[in-house]
C-alpha cells in the first residue's frame, strides 16, 4: 500500500511539474508574442505620425504657394503696370531705366510663378516631376551661384510610383538647398538612372564639405533622411572637409513597395 501511495505521489507530482513547466512556457510565448505585438503597434503607429507630420508639412507649402501665388503676384503685376504708365508720361533719358526695371519685375513674377509650383504638389502632377526638376535646375542656375549638372534616364519617368514622386522632388530641392546655404560650391551634378529596378539618384558637389559625425543632428540632413524613410528609400552621405559631398539614394521601383 505504502508503494503504491509513493508511486500515486509520484506521479502527481510528475504530471504538476509538467503543468508548471507548460504554464512557464506558455507565458514565455505569450510575453514574446505580446512583445513583438507591441513593437509593431509602435513601429506602425511611427508610420502614421511620420505621414501625418508630412501631410501637415505639405499643406502648410500648399498654403505658403497660394499666398505667394495670390499676393505677391498681384503686386509685380500692379508694380510691372505702374511701369509701364510711367514709361509713357517720363522723358526718353528715364525710358531705359523703367524698361529695365520693368523686365526685372517681369523676371521676379516669372520666378514666383515657379516656386508656387515647386510648393505646391498638385504642380506635379499637371506638368510632370521631370519637368519640375528641370525648371529646379534652372531656378538654381539662375541665382549665379551654382552651376548644375543635371542627369535623368527617360525610361525612369513612367515607373517612378506616384506617392514617390513628391518626395523625389523634395529631396532634390533640400539638397539644392544645403549646398547653396552651407558648401560655398561652384558646381554640384544631380544624376537620376534605374539600376537593377532601383532608382538611383547620385548627387556631388565641389565644396568645402563636413564632418559627418558634427552635423548629423543637421535639420537639412534630417530632412533628407525623413523624406527617404517615407518612400521607402536607403540614403547614404560620403564627405570629408575641402573634400565636398557624396549622396546615394536608392530607391526599389517594385510595385509591391510603393
Amino acid at each position: 500500500m505504502t508503494a503504491f501511495l509513493e508511486l500515486y505521489a509520484q506521479v502527481i507530482g510528475t504530471i504538476l511539474f509538467g503543468l508548471f513547466v507548460a504554464f512557464i512556457i506558455f507565458f514565455v510565448l505569450l510575453y514574446r508574442k505580446t512583445q513583438v505585438a507591441m513593437l509593431l503597434e509602435q513601429e506602425r503607429m511611427q508610420q502614421v505620425l511620420l505621414r501625418a507630420e508630412v501631410e501637415i508639412r505639405e499643406q502648410t507649402l500648399l498654403q505658403v504657394s497660394r499666398e505667394l501665388h495670390d499676393n505677391l503676384g498681384q503686386l509685380t503685376s500692379l508694380i510691372s503696370l505702374n511701369l509701364k504708365m510711367l514709361e509713357m508720361e517720363k522723358p526718353e533719358a528715364n525710358k531705359k531705366r523703367i524698361s529695365e526695371t520693368s523686365e526685372l519685375v517681369g523676371q521676379l513674377a516669372h520666378d514666383i510663378k515657379n516656386l508656387t509650383q515647386s510648393l505646391n504638389g498638385d504642380a506635379l502632377k499637371q506638368f510632370g516631376w521631370d519637368s519640375l526638376l528641370n525648371r529646379e535646375v534652372e531656378r538654381v542656375k539662375r541665382t549665379g551661384l551654382l552651376d548644375v549638372r543635371f542627369s535623368l534616364e527617360p525610361s525612369l519617368i513612367p515607373k517612378v510610383p506616384t506617392n514617390k514622386v513628391l518626395p523625389i522632388y523634395r529631396v532634390v530641392q533640400e539638397l539644392f538647398h544645403n549646398t547653396l546655404k552651407h558648401s560655398q560650391a561652384s558646381l554640384c551634378t544631380l544624376v537620376l538612372e534605374e539600376k537593377n529596378h532601383t532608382l538611383h539618384m547620385q548627387y556631388t558637389d565641389n565644396g568645402r564639405g563636413f564632418d559627418l559625425g558634427s552635423v548629423s543632428n543637421g535639420n537639412g540632413l534630417k530632412n533628407i533622411q525623413k523624406r527617404c524613410d517615407e518612400m521607402l528609400a536607403i540614403c547614404s552621405y560620403k564627405s570629408k572637409v575641402g573634400e565636398g559631398v557624396l549622396v546615394d539614394i536608392y530607391l526599389p521601383l517594385m510595385e509591391s513597395l510603393s
